[in-house]
């Protein structure tokens, strides 16, 4: 998930500063009374507008922490990010990973059978393959360069043909498609970010928003169809990301307003 997978690697703090702040010297003190209460402010919209966990799923907010702490003498913070995780309770996860792991089982299963079927011919490519690297071999000290061309086109094709006759490409087929049911719609991201001057739009498209302007992209994950609506109400953006329709009813649900910019 991206995009999205920026500003969630970055929620863990409960300030943002500029990169080049990371590995600068930091000497602590306490919050000024603007941070704070900008910071209370935006939690509190965020914890306003994050949809409660569906039925059947958890959420954790991330920073828990109800007041901003100590911050660096050296600069100040001028955005907050907060973001709600939801997943699936673990019994369905544990129940999905069962099924992928059976459906695994029975794959690799046929494929040593599909190879075991059709070892002679994949005996008689791999002697062939040998025969042919030979000849590329002396192709190289007679320098006959379109020979070897020729010779190593040839290995690519009998390659593929050894692959189809072990059956891995029906397994990895399978595999893919076992893997993209177990973790369909199995979790899904709602950020606030305060702050935000004319956020980046991106590949992202408009849509129809109650509030604010909001856009939104549509790609695939692994099998899976993934969504990101950005939503941008002043100096506050918020980020939703998941199962498409899982999206569309946080989206729907959420309860969005502007955050008072910390200046």
């Amino acid at each position: 998930m991206t995009h999205i997978k920026t500003v969630l690697l970055a929620s863990c703090l409960a300030f943002i500063s500029t990169a080049a702040h990371a590995d600068s010297e930091c000497t602590p003190r306490p919050a000024t009374a603007a941070e704070s209460k900008a910071y209370r402010d935006a939690r509190a919209a965020f914890l306003a507008a994050a949809p409660a966990a569906p039925q059947g799923w958890t959420a954790a907010d991330d920073p828990k922490e109800p007041d901003l702490g100590e911050q660096c003498k050296e600069y100040s913070p001028k955005s907050f990010h907060f973001t709600r995780r939801y997943q699936i309770e673990q019994k369905e996860r544990d129940a999905r990973g069962e099924v992928e792991l059976k459906a695994v089982q029975g794959t690799m299963a046929k494929q040593e059978q599909t190879q075991k079927s059709n070892q002679a011919r994949i005996d008689a490519i791999d002697k062939e393959v040998e025969e042919i690297t030979k000849e590329n071999i002396a192709a190289v000290q007679a320098k006959k360069y379109d020979q070897i061309e020729k010779g190593n086109q040839k290995i690519n094709e009998l390659i593929e043909q050894k692959k189809k006759l072990m059956g891995y490409g029906e397994m990895e087929n399978s595999n893919q498609e076992t893997s993209a049911v177990a973790n369909h719609d199995i979790e899904a991201t709602f950020t606030l970010e305060t702050g935000v001057n004319n956020p980046e739009v991106g590949d992202y498209k408009p849509i129809a928003s109650p509030v604010g302007k909001a856009y939104q992209r549509q790609y695939d994950d692994k099998g899976n169809q993934e969504r990101d609506i950005k939503i941008v109400i002043g100096t506050t953006t918020v980020y939703i990301s998941g199962d498409p329709t899982r999206v569309e009813s946080l989206f729907h649900s959420a309860k969005l307003q502007p955050v008072q910019a910390l200046r």
